[in-house]
């Protein structure tokens, strides 16, 4: 009798797993574009690298890439509002290294274009499901190499 209740409580125990195997905090945060908050004449960029990439329409894209000398930071969001920074700062240029699939950004640039300001958010509630995209997104129409 003790062996059925056993292999009862496995079974009911087993059917449990996927549950809790596919649970867990998930946010799509949308690229979102305006004017920082409390700092004049400065513009902001944000969303979540997988939150644009999966966004329902095929408008938006956040996100950075550099080379030894310069990184360059680019968003659009599903209004068709777009923004691009640069800067040549060592500082930009090693945070721009840790953006990734699961990437969160919140980007400040100045009126010239300079990059202010990157932070990034690397959590497991940023990825999706699906397979990743490239951690570098390009935006259509770019010229840089």
């Amino acid at each position: 009798m003790k062996n059925k209740i056993y292999v009862a409580i496995l079974l009911a125990a087993s059917a449990l797993v996927p549950a809790f195997a596919t649970a867990g905090l998930k946010s799509t945060h949308e690229v979102a574009i305006g004017a920082t908050p409390g700092v004049s004449g400065r513009t902001r960029a944000q969303g979540s690298i997988m939150g644009a990439r999966n966004s329902a329409d095929s408008v938006q894209y956040i996100g950075c890439r550099a080379n030894q000398e310069i990184g360059y930071c680019y968003a659009k969001d599903k209004a068709g509002r777009a923004f691009m920074c640069s800067s040549s700062a060592p500082a930009m240029l090693t945070a721009i290294t840790a953006v990734n699939a699961s990437s969160h950004l919140i980007i400040d640039a100045d009126g010239l274009g300079i990059c202010r300001n990157l932070e990034i958010t690397n959590m497991s509630r940023y990825v999706a499901d699906v397979a990743s995209p490239t951690a570098i997104i390009n935006p259509p129409g770019s010229s840089l190499p």
